[in-house]
């Protein structure tokens, strides 16, 4: 036993990997650790595909046990999201998902990029709270049951209405009659009826649906957002819904509070922010959150973890619900670029059923104003000088309180001047104070800012007044016997770009990233980036960084290749007009992507082809187990070399009425290759958890290019099903593989230490009932004749 041991500990120890970067083994024992941290009901984990690079690991426990993401860079937080049910899909994410884990690549490169050091951990709001909604609903069948038809294809449903019925369900909110709703008709000439008055079935409706669902069920979830949809005027179409603004409707057609209110991320920082959202969690009140880039998405966020991520009800019938963070880096660390979903991003607070209390945001808003821009004195003495402030409050409703000025400098405030008192600002209006201030006698020559502070009560703390807009600071400065007064948007050179880098091939149509090091000299929290191609009359690629004035960080602009080779020239300006460029490159060139053609042949370990009872002629591969191991060969039939990715990927049969909720499994494998003409190429890739009786297509895709464009083309695929329950004699963890890692589990058996995967039937290779150092023997037999 003592050999044994001693082999099984040099096989780990040839893994150790001392590199800076966190490997596959170190993130699979962070997860672990986090899940018994968190009592996940299942601990089995297994690695989904790759995305990102590596950049993220994501790790998903077994029986759609839950995932949990982990950071690929010990400099970051280790845990970037996670979930306690369900599986993380890779292939076809939807959009809002697939962007958050775009966001979280982009700024772990960058930290690679960088010689940034270790930054602590996301600063903790508050206590945990469980996530608030129960439901997990999406667009399609059945919730779109009742929208209207766009020629013979039902509309979906709008992300709009999936977040207001959810929100509605949890608080089974309206209970009296709502409507008559009137007709109207949409941008794309589709006639939407008028609805006639109608009480909402909240007993009828339940927290979880399948695609294949019919009933009064689904009825009565389709009416409810329907009705949410004609409410906001729904723009319907078969394949994207869209509405704006809902605030108003929730109020005057649903009956939800009078003080609900829409708030924006680029009028506060990332803490306050956070704390806001927090708060509202606090009082039970999920938060409908918005953001875009490119496209926009309305999803809602409805718990917290206690360790700074937020839990994410996507609206897609619960895929990759999950804890997020809202942004992996806040203001206190080293803000590197915006996530998916960066540009302009807000909430809406206080959404609850109207009770009659208030449910405004306890918080002042100020903008700053001064006549004289310049004033004089004969010596040291102190300047006198007159300054205007206007203040507003998100509190709906009259609020009294005390307010002050103060300059800083470099973060700190130097002076702060008397508090005027008891002054009371009006709902929906605007108090103009204008104060006269003596200062510059106890100051050196310098740059400052005169801000506005303000406290609820005498026992309150002082806060910084929020920004409505614009900043409210203004800029003072001192020399000698001069101060002058500047308005931040008067400030040029903003943008200080300190070094741009493009990644990415540099062929037609293919996508590519313009990495910006960039310091915010100004003071706007919310700073937006547009890249243009020069042969275009508009940008091809935007996005929003979020800096504090004077941090320095990474943005991340993701944009598409040129449609025609040659030179090209690149610029980045600040605004969509383009005309205050802050970078332009050098002529790029860019190669025509060239016409590809690949085959492939697809082999899975331990199946058989068989024809298929439910569709006669076709075949059918039945795999034992519940794991798929493919092998994929990839042969070059074209007349170009391919350098270029292949993707292997796996998903379940939509049409297949046995999948349930939870089984559904998208997950793909991508490797980059370069295949000569006639040359082959061999890769391997594992699917683990799948479920029996559950049809599910294995597809080998390559990078084909159309006219006018590039995209995934097939070159294999197999259509499968797993028998389950069967199981191969020395596999004793499953994976459809006799090796080394079912020695180590084995032996951690023997020494009483067994994984919950643990297969004792396949480690019994004897047939004595025992498992012991006689199985291990002949384990190790069958690796030594090759195993399975």
């Amino acid at each position: 036993m003592k050999k044994l041991t001693f082999l099984i500990t040099s096989l780990f120890l040839s893994l150790i990997s001392f590199a800076g970067e966190v490997t596959e083994e170190q993130a699979l024992q962070k997860a672990q650790q986090f899940m018994q941290g968190k009592q996940f009901k299942q601990k089995n984990l297994r690695r989904a595909a790759a995305i990102g690079g590596n950049s993220f690991y994501i790790f998903n426990a077994e029986q759609n046990g839950g995932f949990v993401i982990v950071s690929a860079d010990d400099r970051t937080e280790p845990i970037l999201g996670y979930a306690d049910q369900g599986n993380i899909d890779i292939n076809k994410l939807p959009e809002n998902t697939k962007k958050w884990l775009e966001g979280y690549e982009q700024q772990i490169n960058a930290l690679r990029l960088s010689s940034l050091p270790k930054v602590s951990s996301h600063r903790a709001i508050g206590g945990a709270i469980a996530p608030l909604l129960s439901c997990h609903w999406a667009q399609e069948p059945p919730f779109n049951g009742m929208c209207p038809l766009d020629g013979e294809i039902r509309c979906v449903a709008g992300c709009v209405a999936t977040m207001m019925a959810q929100i509605m369900y949890y608080h089974k909110w309206p209970k009296t009659v709502v409507g008559p709703l009137e007709s109207y008709t949409t941008s794309q000439g589709i006639f939407v009826p008028e609805l006639p008055a109608t009480t909402f079935k909240w007993d009828k409706m339940k927290y979880i649906y399948h695609y294949e669902d019919t009933g009064e069920a689904c009825d009565a979830v389709a009416e409810l957002m329907r009705y949410c949809g004609q409410a906001v005027k729904m723009d319907y179409t078969a394949f994207i819904s869209g509405a704006g603004h809902f605030r108003e409707q929730m109020k005057n057609i649903f009956g939800f509070s009078k003080t609900a209110q829409e708030i924006t991320r680029s009028n506060f920082t990332t803490q306050d922010w956070e704390e806001i959202i927090y708060n509202e969690l606090k009082e039970k009140r999920p938060v409908p959150y918005q953001g875009f880039v490119g496209v926009g998405h309305q999803f809602i966020v409805d718990g917290y973890d206690g360790q700074g991520l937020f839990h994410v009800n996507w609206g897609w019938g619960g895929l990759n619900d999950g804890y997020y963070a809202l942004s992996i880096l806040n203001n206190n660390d080293f803000l590197l670029g915006a996530n998916g979903w960066c540009m302009g991003q807000g909430a809406t607070i206080g959404l609850e059923p109207d009770n009659g209390e208030n449910s405004g945001l306890l918080r002042v808003y100020s903008q700053s104003s001064f006549n004289n821009s310049t004033y004089s004195r004969t010596g040291t003495e102190d300047f006198d000088i007159n300054v205007n402030a206007s203040f507003g409050s998100w509190a709906c409703k009259d609020i009294t309180i005390d307010y002050r000025w103060v300059i800083c400098k470099d973060g700190t405030i130097v002076k702060e001047f008397d508090p005027n008192t008891n002054v009371t600002i009006k709902n929906n209006e605007w108090l103009d104070k204008s104060d006269d201030l003596s200062l510059g006698a106890s100051l050196d020559n310098g740059d400052y800012e005169l801000r506005q502070m303000y406290r609820l009560g005498s026992a309150d703390s002082w806060n910084y007044c929020d920004y409505y807009i614009d900043p409210n600071i203004i800029l003072l400065t001192i020399d000698g016997t001069t101060l002058t007064l500047k308005y931040t948007y008067q400030l040029t050179d903003i943008y200080q770009i300190n070094n741009v880098k493009l990644e990415g091939k540099r062929k037609t149509f293919r996508g590519m990233t313009a990495i910006v090091n960039w310091t915010n000299k100004g003071y706007n929290y919310e700073n937006q980036f547009y890249l243009w191609d020069g042969v275009k009359g508009y940008p091809v690629g935007e996005t929003s960084s979020y800096l504090n004035h004077n941090e320095t960080g990474d943005v991340y602009i993701n944009f598409p290749g040129p449609e025609t080779a040659g030179k090209h020239t690149l610029k980045i300006t600040s605004d969509y007009a383009g005309t205050n460029v802050l970078w332009t490159s050098e002529p790029q060139t860019f190669e025509e992507s060239l016409p590809q053609n690949l085959t492939g042949q697809i082999d899975i370990a331990n199946s058989e082809i068989v024809d298929d009872p439910k569709n006669p002629g076709w075949a059918l591969t039945m795999v034992k187990g519940t794991t798929i191991n493919a092998t994929v060969k990839f042969k070059n039939e074209g007349e170009h070399t391919y350098n270029d990715i292949v993707c292997i990927g796996l998903r379940t049969n939509d049409d297949d009425a046995l999948v349930k909720d939870g089984e559904r499994k998208e997950e793909t494998f991508m490797k980059e290759i370069s295949l000569g003409v006639g040359e082959e190429t061999t890769l391997t890739a594992q699917f683990t958890n799948l479920v029996k009786g559950v049809r599910y297509s294995l597809d080998a895709d390559f990078v084909y290019v159309y006219p006018n464009q590039v995209g995934w083309v097939s070159a294999a695929n197999m259509a499968c099903e797993v028998e389950g329950g069967s199981y191969i004699p020395g596999d004793v963890n499953g994976d459809s593989l006799v090796n080394v890692t079912d020695i180590v589990a084995t032996v951690n058996y023997i020494m009483e230490k067994p994984s919950d995967d643990f297969n004792k039937d396949a480690a019994d290779l004897n047939g004595d009932g025992l498992v012991n150092v006689t199985d291990i023997v002949k384990m190790v037999s069958i690796i030594m004749a090759g195993g399975n």
